[in-house]
């Protein structure tokens, strides 16, 4: 019966020992799946929190996208309307100097027909002063200009000359006459070279005003191209970083929920293995406790057989 006791200790010594590891087992893999669970939560905030801020910054950057772009627009129509708005400058200064040269040809030309009918001088002059006279008021008359503008205001001057030298044919015409008429064109020609000189400086300065401004939009269309670039390339970057946040968050929220599952499940085989053991330990206690009373009687009643020589 001694052997027997024996065997029940020794299988409840092992069966403890079994025990045991598996508590130890039991404790260090729940430690091990409950520090992944709260690893996967802190992911999860992680790569949450990275993709928060990548959106905004990525929704902030977009937005100075489209400002770029709408800016590189505005100043595209800049250079159009500087552009027509200089083409229209040059016509207006092309037409003026047209405007001018139409008026140096009548002085040209008045200057001619004295030249070449009266200035021999003597018996020719007095017999040049009638053609001369025609030619000068047919070719003061023929002058014709726009309703407005420069020439348009000589252009009555000339007609008030045309009547003065028609008047003058009919009252005898000498040197002097001719000498005053060269004097009024010479005074015209040089009020006429002057303002001709300013509208040509004021054009110089309208083509270097436009140049030095369109150089200037110009460099910064340049410039917000390159910016407009990098933007872009920081778009897609960002764009690539949300979405590898979004992948990262959902692989962080996959592995919390095998870890939730895997602690669950290995929670459980540790409360069963504890149940097992416990319930054990009760019949292994029960099965010592009716053995030792057993071996008592057993002994005590061998010890009362040999007080009695039986």
């Amino acid at each position: 019966m001694r052997d027997v006791v024996d065997g029940l200790k020794g299988q409840m010594a092992d069966a403890q020992a079994v025990a045991e590891d598996k508590h130890d087992a039991c404790d260090a893999d729940l430690r091990e799946l409950a520090a992944g669970l709260t690893q996967a939560g802190a992911d999860q905030a992680k790569f949450m929190g990275l993709s928060t801020f990548d959106s905004a910054t990525l929704e902030t950057r977009q937005q100075e996208l489209a400002n770029k772009v709408r800016e590189t627009g505005d100043r595209q129509a800049m250079l159009e309307t500087l552009a027509t708005q200089r083409e229209n400058e040059a016509s207006r200064y092309a037409n003026l100097r047209a405007e001018y040269q139409s008026v140096f040809a009548v002085l040209d030309d008045c200057r001619a027909i004295i030249n070449d009918r009266l200035v021999a001088g003597g018996d020719s002059f007095l017999e040049s002063k009638t053609g001369m006279q025609s030619a000068l008021v047919a070719r003061l008359n023929k002058f014709t200009t726009p309703k407005q503008g420069v020439a348009h205001g000589y252009g009555a001057f000339f007609k008030l000359l045309a009547q003065v030298v028609e008047k003058s044919m009919e009252v005898h015409a000498d040197q002097a006459v001719v000498q005053r008429l060269f004097d009024i064109m010479d005074r015209i020609e040089e009020n006429m070279e002057m303002a001709e000189a300013m509208e040509r400086d004021a054009e110089r300065t309208r083509q270097a005003d436009y140049e030095e401004l369109r150089d200037k939009v110009e460099d910064q269309l340049m410039y917000t191209a390159r910016q407009i670039l990098n933007l872009r390339a920081t778009i897609s970057t960002l764009t690539d970083r949300v979405a590898a946040s979004a992948d990262r968050f959902a692989n962080a929220q996959a592995a919390q929920a095998n870890f939730q599952t895997r602690l669950e499940d290995r929670g459980a085989e540790c409360q069963q293995d504890t149940a097992v053991w416990e319930q054990f330990y009760q019949n292994m206690s029960a099965e010592l406790s009716t053995a030792g009373k057993l071996m008592y009687l057993l002994e005590d009643k061998r010890a009362l057989l040999a007080r009695y020589g039986l």
